[in-house]
């Protein structure tokens, strides 16, 4: 009875919202999960409270920025896409999340191997947020725009230590993971054989000194990795931006709104004509899908864009490039070998692969070129089949 009742306040709440109702219904069927309000929170992920939640299907995709120097791992890079299944509650005062995903082997770390590896899921949210603000760049924030990031892995048992490891941090990008003394988030792990795979939870106040998010939309993001795959770091499958959607606390249609470009009534774009500028524009920097011609690293791989990425990301990188900058993590890779070798007869780097160049006042400016002369149309056109990369079966391999 109450899911009925929360559903009809959120349709109730989009037809208040006139012209855009259809977007915003929309992108609240497509990327929201709902909030169910109860008097006792469960924080076991075993509980049977949760049978009761509704759940969300997640789609995750292999995070394809990063490439380790291990033959064994990166061929799961091209596996086919994840899910997960999201619940959550709240009585006001906690929120509780649970997150379940199919993972057929129990992979822990082992506290004296260093090539093992074990299963692991984290959450983030953006540190601030709301219609002010732009969402961060899914892949752990970025300068401009922080993210908590809740992390568990499973591991084994040593000397009495648990059998998982939790940690919240704060980032600012790729590689600036900073521990945070925030106590207050509760994590537990727990195979499930029957599934078979993880259920973890998430449990923490809804309102912090450090980490505010009682609001009726809290963006949030996924990405898990899996032991048996030799992922760790930034080798992962990562969810594009979700929301939490409480529609007992008060409505923020202007913050639906601008999260709700490219759904709806406003998702007019043509694939198939974005197909065509994208095979005769981004090709030469970037690969994707069956387009590999521009050479690795070059640029962004774009092969699981539309996987982790959402409309209003891909519109403003489109049109603004310096507004979120893809950090470079492979550039020690490339040399140039036209450059005089420095005192250790060691290359230079070669900055064809530097993604950005540092302006007179120290900003970084994207070496991508802005197509904000494209018509809004070509942008939406481009932005359409962006989306679709990434989202269909990866074709079977040889012997599959």
């Amino acid at each position: 009875m109450k899911a009925r009742l929360m559903m009809g306040a959120v349709l109730g709440a989009a037809m208040l919202m006139g012209g855009s109702a259809r977007a915003d219904d929309a992108y609240l069927k497509a990327e929201a999960v709902t909030v169910t309000r109860t008097q006792k929170v469960p924080k076991d992920p075993r509980d049977a409270a949760w049978a009761k939640a509704p759940a969300a299907r997640v789609m995750l995709g292999a995070q394809r920025t990063v490439r380790l120097n291990d033959r064994d791992a990166n061929p799961h890079r091209d596996d086919a896409q994840k899910f997960a299944e999201v619940q959550a509650y709240s009585d006001g005062k906690t929120l509780a999340m649970r997150v379940s995903w199919v993972d057929p082997t129990e992979d822990r770390a082992l506290y004296d191997e260093t090539s093992v590896f074990g299963d692991a899921v984290a959450m983030e949210m953006p540190a601030a947020f709301g219609a002010e603000h732009r969402l961060p760049y899914v892949g752990m924030g970025d300068p401009d725009e922080n993210v908590v990031v809740s992390m568990i892995r499973a591991t084994t048992s040593y000397q009495g230590a648990p059998m998982s490891r939790p940690r919240t941090t704060v980032a600012a990008g790729f590689g600036s993971l900073t521990r945070a003394p925030l106590p207050w988030m509760d994590m537990v792990m727990y195979y499930d054989r029957k599934l078979p795979g993880w259920r973890a939870t998430f449990v923490r106040p809804v309102t912090t000194p450090e980490h505010d998010i009682a609001r009726p939309l809290v963006p949030f993001a996924l990405a898990v990795w899996d032991g048996a795959e030799k992922q760790r770091g930034g080798n992962k499958s990562l969810s594009r931006w979700k929301v939490l959607h409480d529609a007992q606390a008060k409505a923020e249609p202007a913050y639906l709104e601008k999260l709700a470009y490219g759904y709806g009534a406003q998702a007019t774009g043509d694939a198939a004509k974005g197909k065509a500028l994208a095979t005769a524009v981004c090709i030469a920097c970037h690969r994707f899908a069956e387009y590999q011609v521009a050479p690795p690293e070059l640029a962004p791989e774009l092969t699981n864009v539309g996987v982790i990425t959402n409309p209003t990301y891909l519109r403003d990188s489109i049109k603004e490039p310096s507004q979120i900058i893809v950090p470079v993590l492979n550039l020690n890779r490339h040399y140039s070998k036209s450059k005089e070798r420095d005192r250790y007869g060691a290359y230079q780097n070669d900055d064809t692969y530097q993604w950005f160049s540092i302006d007179a006042a120290g900003k970084r400016v994207s070496r991508m070129p802005s197509f904000a002369g494209f018509s809004p149309e070509q942008i939406a056109d481009l932005v359409a089949f962006l989306q679709t990369l990434g989202t269909q079966p990866a074709p079977k391999k040889e012997g599959q």
